[in-house]
């Protein structure tokens, strides 16, 4: 009772101080998606900027919203709205989560964070905490194949998947900054990707090979630039 007393006070006073910010801007017009909604949801920056261009653009902004929400609604009405090509990848989280906040669903966004979070943990060790294991983009882009002909599974640990899959769990912290959790493991992940990158060279590495007998980055940078976006 103590707990449920504790949030609904914190909400009353969310509440009151989303109406104290909102009501200068409702008055001029305004409504600044980079603050707290009726959701309670923050909308990150990119996108808000992306969807409020000059009037001559109006039009084109308003056809990739909706493109977005039909996108979104889909998501909303599949029993399992994260995934990729592939049942072992772990892309594609990322755009989900993002616009489901955007447009208010929270629900399929948490959804789609505990799913992340199955595989993405934290970790005393820096190549597993906040790192996405690769299954199988080493056989097209890397030049290592540590486990080839042995029938076990590649490890390779801060793929790019890491740093994709860290902007949802940054979107989700940004939107609920009490989740430090989550916030560990994205910075686990965002400092695995720089880890990469060569001090001396500077050249990047698609990721780490973390079978016992490499432990060492992979020459070619494969992929590394998506990871490097994120």
């Amino acid at each position: 009772a103590k707990i449920e007393r504790e949030i609904n006070a914190k909400v009353e006073r969310l509440a009151g101080k989303q109406e104290e910010e909102s009501a200068p801007n409702r008055a001029a017009g305004i409504h600044d998606m980079n603050k707290i909604d009726q959701s309670g949801v923050a909308a990150t920056d990119a996108v808000t900027s992306s969807l409020t261009p000059p009037a001559s653009f109006a039009s084109y902004a308003k056809t990739l919203e909706d493109n977005m929400r039909a996108r979104q609604q889909h998501w909303a009405n599949t029993p399992y709205p994260y995934g990729s090509e592939f049942g072992f990848d772990t892309t594609g989280q990322e755009e989900v989560v993002v616009w489901n906040l955007y447009f208010g669903n929270v629900s399929v966004a948490k959804q789609t964070v505990d799913h992340i979070l199955s595989y993405m943990r934290n970790s005393p060790t820096w190549a597993y905490h906040g790192g996405a294991r690769s299954w199988g983009d080493v056989g097209n882009n890397g030049k290592y194949l540590a486990t080839f002909g042995t029938g076990a599974k590649d490890r390779g640990q801060m793929h790019y998947r890491s740093g994709l899959n860290m902007i949802p769990l940054i979107e989700w912290y940004r939107a609920f900054p009490d989740e430090i959790f989550v916030l560990e493991i994205a910075m686990g992940a965002i400092t695995g990707q720089m880890a990469n990158v060569d001090a001396a060279t500077g050249a990047p590495s698609m990721m780490f090979h973390a079978v016992p007998h490499m432990l060492e980055f992979d020459p070619h940078s494969g992929d590394f630039g998506l990871g490097f976006f994120g």
